[in-house]
């Protein structure tokens, strides 16, 4: 069995893509299970952590715009 991946894009009011965007991803208790940062096209995958629900938190990095969102949070196989 594959270990569950999470994968999603960062983007810009205007819908640009937002690099280097730092990515948290917590449990529900807020426990940080890993820590990653968006690539050139505001796309993020993770993996190393177990089945469950997830929480990700999407932070611009100093003097960038605020991302507008990220997508799934629901771990994958």
């Amino acid at each position: 069995m594959q270990p569950p991946i999470l994968t999603g894009q960062v983007s810009g009011i205007a819908g640009e893509p937002l690099p280097g965007v730092a990515i948290t991803v917590t449990d529900p208790r807020g426990h940080q299970l890993l820590h990653t940062r968006t690539d050139k096209n505001g796309e993020y995958a993770a993996t190393g952590f177990h089945d469950g629900f997830a929480i990700v938190v999407a932070g611009a990095p100093a003097g960038n715009r605020s991302p507008r969102g990220c997508t799934s949070a629901t771990p994958h196989r």
